[in-house]
């Protein structure tokens, strides 16, 4: 849809251009060498001009128009909608730059793995709209407790994975513990009901 609309709106917007861009060539070609004809001239040639201007300004609004919502289009295509948190397919691409970058680079980079415990007994004790809860709540309460260098992904189900960048083993184990004492100690309530979860964590890093 926004390619389409991308390529309607140049369209009009190139045709609207074109057509004050002939007026000025017409008007060029039409006058006439006397003073009064040479006045008018000028007028009517700045007129044009601010014709143009406008439709410049115009065209260039669209194009904002139509990049910033190609630019909101490209960032929902790599958020999970249910945990608001990056998916499996940022995550890939992501890994796969962090990598690149290490062949010319030495930096230490960890990947911890988050599952959630016994997730499809939650499920069917809580229903389903529960399970949905606590992801969004593992996703945010991770989130909020990794620097913003830091990133945070949907694996996949009641998988997360997170990618610690310039971080070493010590440190590694550290976080992941505190994740996993922070998730375990978490008091949640649904429908009146408490709900206890776990979480399994594994820690490797990647030394280039």
């Amino acid at each position: 849809d926004i390619a389409k609309r991308s390529v309607m709106s140049f369209t009009e917007s190139h045709a609207d251009i074109a057509s004050v861009a002939y007026e000025q060539q017409e008007y060029i070609g039409s006058s006439a060498n006397t003073l009064e004809n040479y006045s008018a001239f000028n007028e009517g040639l700045s007129a044009l001009n601010r014709n143009l201007s406008d439709e410049l300004d115009k065209a260039q609004s669209k194009i904002n128009e139509l990049t910033l919502d190609l630019q909101e289009t490209l960032s929902s295509l790599s958020i999970d909608p249910l945990t608001k948190i990056s998916n499996r397919k940022a995550f890939m691409e992501d890994l796969e730059a962090v990598i690149e970058v290490g062949q010319s680079k030495k930096i230490s980079t960890v990947l911890i793995m988050i599952d959630v415990d016994n997730f499809k007994y939650i499920n069917e004790e809580h229903g389903h709209l529960a399970g949905d809860k606590i992801l969004y709540f593992l996703a945010q309460t991770v989130k909020s407790m990794i620097r913003s260098v830091d990133k945070i992904y949907r694996y996949g189900g009641e998988e997360f994975a997170v990618v610690l960048s310039r971080c070493d083993e010590r440190k590694a184990f550290e976080i992941a513990d505190k994740l996993r004492e922070k998730i375990e100690k978490s008091n949640l309530l649904y429908s009146g009901k408490s709900v206890y979860i776990t979480i399994s964590i594994g820690v490797t890093i990647h030394q280039t």
